[in-house]
């Protein structure tokens, strides 16, 4: 419930996974908080970032628009 009240009030609009076991943080090699991770159409983890990301600026809103074209 932490997490819901979490993502609720900073209106998060894309998915988000719980991984309680750290399953999915072994596989991914996800030892940071926090650590993202770009998924393709695939399923196939094709960038991350760890750490805070400016997700507005232009490089990173260009990268998107490439990808979404693929």
């Amino acid at each position: 419930q932490k997490v819901q009240n979490y993502i609720n009030e900073l209106n998060l609009s894309f998915l988000h996974l719980l991984d309680k076991k750290g399953k999915v943080a072994q596989e991914y090699g996800a030892f940071f908080v926090p650590d993202s991770f770009i998924i393709n159409k695939q399923g196939q983890m094709i960038a991350g970032a760890v750490g805070t990301q400016k997700w507005t600026d232009k490089s990173i809103t260009n990268f998107f628009e490439y990808l979404l074209r693929q």
